[in-house]
């Protein structure tokens, strides 16, 4: 009992901290002058070195020298991998992190301000945050009641904080006297300095409820995918990648992962009359360990792995057919010659209890839907001979989610040059 006291109470203090160091940090680092060639990158949580900001990143490392990115994380074994390839790394709760990330111009985030960033480490209310989001997909990020898809205490709307045109002077007083306490907690999607516009898809569900400016849009696409349209399919073996979203409910989680078990031998006879091989996938952000689960279900199957490639977007474009249900993973290896299949038991559930969607999911999809792996062999069997069959279908719902010219490999050179732009102009 005492022990359980003193963790609840250490665990109090902690947070005690961070709002009050946050909070004269954050305001006492906004008067640090900024340097425009400095531009810091983290991960989410700050712990993974992932995703559309790793892209990102390495992009300018390899073809932009007049600007100076910096990793920074909290993570000893990020930092000790980049520092050991030679790549500019910070600890993020260091002397020497805290001062980079308080003079940096741009912040770039793939998830939100609030899980990747900290007042308390220097971020501060001069810091222009580029987000490049993680992905496009399918599930609500939002509606006119606020951000969905999120736990992040700050992750909320800004209207009680950012003056409004209605605004009379006493309430505009008010915000700006709430704002001074509130905004280093808080994400202020409003007053991004830039976010990545992919399409129609974007505008609808995610930039025009987040309230992101117009002047803050800027038409690029994911440049995660670069690796992708740079590999070549396996020929023989085909390869076929399964890799179903993360749940928040662990109990489907763990249902959705005990059916694919229960349907091993039978995906195993397809692979081997297809020459074939099927690869599991779980999310990057599942938390929970089934890998003695998934090992122990199988074994004995020489068609059926599971993939653990720490990046996957460094092995993405190996396969020929992808099976998913309602991750963006979808629309990064969709297109003419690779098909996907979205396979949704739990469609009801899902939409009900966990994200759900601000479109109509079926109608959208860019590929066969289907709710049970029985309706999904022959469509795998199908696209193992031709993957292109139906790819007419396939690209016409794609255009609702990509602008044409974006998502071809030269994205982080449109974002590069938006924000040099961006800077300029100030």
């Amino acid at each position: 009992m005492l022990s359980r006291f003193f963790v609840l109470a250490k665990k109090a203090l902690l947070r005690l901290r961070y709002y009050v160091m946050g909070y004269l940090n954050y305001w006492k680092y906004t008067h640090v002058p900024k340097e425009n060639a400095l531009w810091v990158f983290s991960g989410f949580r700050r712990n993974c070195y992932m995703d559309n900001a790793k892209y990102f990143y390495e992009y300018l490392l390899r073809r932009h020298p007049e600007i100076r990115p910096v990793w920074l994380t909290v993570s000893d074994e990020v930092f000790g991998k980049l520092k050991a390839e030679g790549k500019p790394v910070l600890r993020m709760d260091s002397k020497e992190g805290i001062d980079c990330m308080c003079r940096a111009a741009v912040a770039v985030t793939d998830h939100f301000v609030m899980t990747d960033y900290s007042p308390e480490w220097g971020l501060n209310d001069g810091t222009r945050i580029v987000q490049l989001w993680h992905g496009v997909g399918f599930k609500a990020m939002g509606d006119k009641d606020g951000v969905r898809n999120t736990t992040e205490r700050g992750v909320r709307y800004s209207r009680d904080i950012l003056p409004s045109p209605d605004d009379g002077g006493l309430r505009r007083a008010y915000k700006k006297l709430k704002y001074r306490f509130c905004a280093p907690f808080r994400e202020k999607m409003e007053t991004y300095f830039l976010m990545t516009d992919t399409g129609p898809e974007r505008e609808e569900t995610i930039l025009s409820y987040w309230g992101v400016p117009e002047a803050a849009r800027v038409r690029a696409g994911n440049p995660r995918i670069a690796p992708m349209l740079q590999t070549a399919r396996a020929a023989a073996p085909a390869k076929v990648l399964y890799a179903p979203t993360y749940r928040f409910d662990a109990a489907h989680e763990k249902a959705l992962i005990e059916d694919f078990l229960a349907h091993a031998p039978a995906i195993e006879r397809l692979m081997e009359e297809r020459n074939a091989v099927l690869h599991l996938r779980l999310h990057p952000h599942t938390w929970r360990d089934y890998g003695e689960l998934i090992d122990a279900g199988l074994a004995g199957f020489s068609r059926i792995a599971r993939q653990q490639t720490p990046d996957i977007y460094a092995a993405l474009g190996e396969y020929t057919a992808l099976v998913t249900d309602y991750s963006s993973i979808a629309m990064d290896f969709v297109g003419p010659e690779r098909p996907v299949i979205f396979l949704c038991p739990d469609f009801d559930w899902f939409a009900a209890n966990e994200a759900g969607f601000t479109l109509d999911f079926v109608s959208r999809a860019p590929g066969p839907v289907v709710y049970k792996w029985e309706n999904a062999f022959p469509l795998i069997e199908t696209y193992l001979q031709d993957p292109v069959w139906d790819k007419r279908r396939r690209l016409d719902r794609r255009a609702y989610f990509y602008f044409d010219g974006v998502n071809d490999g030269h994205d982080a050179a449109r974002i590069t040059e938006a924000i040099k732009r961006g800077l300029e102009a100030e």
